[in-house]
């Protein structure tokens, strides 16, 4: 409980540091959980997590409720932390570990108040590996249903989720005693078919694990990106737990199939290979590396109680504080955009990034996109990220100058000074200023 309780106020502290939405994904939520209440979705978003979201919009409305449910996520997430820790190792500092570093957790807490359904889905995973500590077939069963649930709520937590089950349960299958029934696994495999039948995966989704490439390697976009001390740091324990979780599965027949498990994940969560930029599934992998982190730090302290728990505690408590300003001061900045809501919306179309496309929509009920419009460009408004007004009035006389850096424009002008002046810039291939036409794999479609 008191894990939980920890995890709750993180996160409230981020997330209601203002009264508008939180993160890039943030209104898309917004826009979904009320359409949802109101029974006409907004997009082809099937989640089981809407039900959760639509019904928390009712009582306290669809921002305030989103919120709630992310602190609801993370308390739930923390305290299987540290029922999975308990059951998996017998050592209280070991489970205190778990269940407190999911809560405090650097990359988890930017999860939280970024991409609330994949945290909803990650919230599921240690109550998985509690059930998967037991021998009786409901715990089986339990965790069976958990994994077919989760991927229900979110596709990548789905995936991660069977990949931690079958690093435990294919370690337990190879070890002297078969602690899985045969018939289980067929229901398993039956399970996961029917996920893929009724739609949940997609043959498109793959289409946005390897497409999309990054325009920079891997550690410039880490150090020169929107990530802070305390994540990077986490990121190198990411980066070191596969030797450590290996090094446990070694020496620990115990704790084999739990680390096995977890140096499965944390692989997924390194994404070797994997194109890389923040708005790639690469990115996403890595930011819920916490948990693998937390499964490393977990099995440590069980084998030296005494000294692992105060120093991650202390850690923790030397990182978090910063991490939470950090995400309280993150881009968009909503509060400040909302200023210039009445300049956009009498246009007729707008493209926009991700975040300040869902404030517009949302806001306003200006159709937006964040992608790139198709032609003719003819009637859609282009919000611009980081050009200053005085490079684009050769091309863009019609230009507005926004409250913080944004700049408003007509699209054919933009695509004037794209093709002309701004043809060398960066900023004209960054996600902040969509460059790509809508994929396939995103929800709803150009003309909705």
């Amino acid at each position: 409980m008191a894990c939980g309780v920890v995890a709750a106020v993180l996160r409230g502290a981020v997330l209601f540091d203002d009264p508008l939405a939180h993160g890039y994904d943030g209104w898309y939520y917004v826009i979904q959980a009320e359409s949802w209440a109101a029974g006409s979705p907004e997009f082809a978003d099937h989640s089981l997590a809407f039900w959760l979201l639509s019904a928390a919009s009712l009582p306290f409305g669809a921002i305030v409720g989103n919120k709630l449910a992310a602190l609801l996520g993370a308390g739930w997430m923390a305290a299987g932390g540290v029922v999975a820790g308990w059951r998996w190792t017998r050592s209280l500092p070991a489970a205190w570990m778990f269940g407190l570093w999911l809560a405090a957790s650097p990359l988890l807490l930017g999860v939280s108040s970024e991409y609330l359904k994949n945290a909803l889905g990650l919230a599921l995973l240690p109550w998985i590996l509690a059930l998967l500590a037991g021998d009786r077939v409901w715990e089986r069963l339990g965790a069976l249903a958990l994994l077919i649930l989760g991927l229900f709520i979110h596709k990548l937590s789905g995936v991660m989720g069977w990949v931690l089950a079958s690093g435990v349960i294919g370690t337990q299958l190879l070890g002297p005693r078969i602690r899985v029934p045969r018939w289980l696994l067929g229901v398993g495999t039956v399970g996961a078919m029917a996920a893929l039948v009724f739609g949940v995966l997609r043959a498109e989704d793959l289409e946005r694990v390897w497409s999309m490439g990054g325009g920079r390697p891997r550690l410039q976009a880490l150090l020169g990106g929107r990530l802070r001390l305390g994540e990077l740091a986490e990121l190198a324990l990411l980066a070191l737990s596969p030797m450590v979780l290996l090094w446990r599965a070694w020496v620990s027949k115990r704790e084999r199939p739990l680390a096995v498990g977890g140096l499965l994940l944390a692989v997924l969560c390194l994404a070797p290979g994997l194109p890389f930029g923040f708005d790639l599934t690469a990115w996403r992998l890595m930011l819920v590396g916490g948990l693998p982190v937390a499964l490393m730090c977990t099995l440590l302290t069980a084998s030296v109680p005494e000294v692992m728990l105060p120093v991650g505690v202390a850690c923790l408590m030397a990182v978090v504080p910063r991490v939470v300003l950090a995400n309280q001061a993150r881009e968009p900045d909503y509060v400040a955009f909302e200023l210039n809501l009445p300049l956009i919306q009498n246009s007729e179309k707008v493209v926009a990034h991700r975040g300040i496309c869902g404030q517009i929509m949302a806001q306003t009920g200006v159709h937006c996109e964040n992608f790139q419009p198709p032609e003719p460009h003819r009637g859609w408004t282009r919000v611009v990220y980081g050009v200053s007004l005085r490079y684009l009035a050769e091309v863009a006389p019609d230009a507005v100058d926004l409250k913080g850096p944004y700049v408003m424009l007509p699209e054919p002008q933009w695509q004037a000074f794209v093709a002309g002046p701004g043809s060398d810039w960066f900023l004209v291939r960054d996600p902040r200023n969509p460059y790509r036409a809508r994929p396939d794999f995103v929800y709803g479609s150009q003309d909705d």
